[in-house]
């Protein structure tokens, strides 16, 4: 990487401090190499805060915000411009900026954040495994562990939505009764709080609201069309069965449950990957 700009050589030489680089440019590429265009004002900041700059430009994923975290005792991680922060119940609030992010072939994600000025390091292991909340079973795209020194925490991370966006779902079960063959239902997650699909006769559409207290659908629209009385009688279960839905969880083979309280209502394969 090569910085650009004014006193690089004074900037060199201040030790555990930088004048701080207010990036005017952007980062280009030209191969593997990443340029950063910089101009260099008169103040001063850490060399941690230098190299959260840094890594926001040319770190993999940096810049992407991310959360998680766990119960017993609470705390959380977020990633955002380059920075991990871990905020724990009782303790101030721990900034590190991020030196390093490796993915294995499994797609497990290490990712290590460090201010050697302080002498703190702290490595975030993120898993594609689904994890549930310790206490209210919200299933999570990711299981994750953060080591700080000689605190150990595990948890879970990433948002909930992403277990569900993305796919067509195809309902297989509605109250424990199959779906007719002939008359298939489905669904779809979209990120801006929409659901819709087909309902076996007409299309149906509605909003959903995804919180860490579970899942609820809206009032559910339709078009009207009429079909046979069979059809129509297993869509309006279906939109009666859709409207109770409180919560969600993904089976271990892939499979979509929609739960009413304790109780899963539908069940739905996936049609589509995100």
């Amino acid at each position: 990487m090569q910085l650009v700009g004014r006193n690089r050589g004074a900037a060199l030489a201040c030790g555990l401090t930088r004048p701080r680089e207010l990036v005017a440019g952007i980062v280009s590429r030209q191969g593997d190499i990443g340029y950063v265009q910089a101009d260099v004002a008169q103040e001063w900041i850490t060399m941690s805060r230098f190299l959260a700059l840094i890594a926001a430009l040319v770190l993999p994923n940096a810049a992407i915000a991310w959360q998680g975290g766990g119960n017993e005792p609470f705390w959380s991680v977020h990633i955002a411009a380059g920075e991990l922060r871990l905020t724990r119940l009782g303790e101030g609030d721990l900034s590190l900026p991020i030196i390093a992010s490796e993915a294995d072939a499994d797609g497990v994600q290490a990712i290590t954040a460090a201010d050697p000025a302080q002498g703190l390091r702290a490595v975030l292991t993120r898993r594609p495994m689904i994890c549930r909340d310790t206490m209210t079973g919200m299933p999570h795209p990711e299981s994750i562990d953060l080591v700080l020194g000689d605190l150990n925490l595990s948890g879970c991370g990433g948002a909930p939505i992403d277990l569900v966006a993305g796919h067509d779902w195809q309902v297989s079960a509605i109250g424990g009764v199959a779906v007719l063959e002939s008359a298939a239902i489905t669904l779809h997650f979209s990120t801006d709080a929409r659901i819709a699909g087909a309902g076996g006769c007409n299309r149906w559409f509605a909003t959903f609201a995804l919180t860490g207290e579970g899942l609820h659908i809206g009032a559910i629209g339709a078009t009207k069309m009429a079909c046979a009385p069979h059809v129509m009688d297993q869509e309006a279960r279906f939109f009666r069965v859709l409207s109770a839905v409180t919560g969600f969880d993904i089976a271990v083979d892939g499979m979509l449950v929609l739960m009413a309280g304790d109780s899963p209502v539908i069940l739905a394969q996936a049609l589509t990957g995100p």
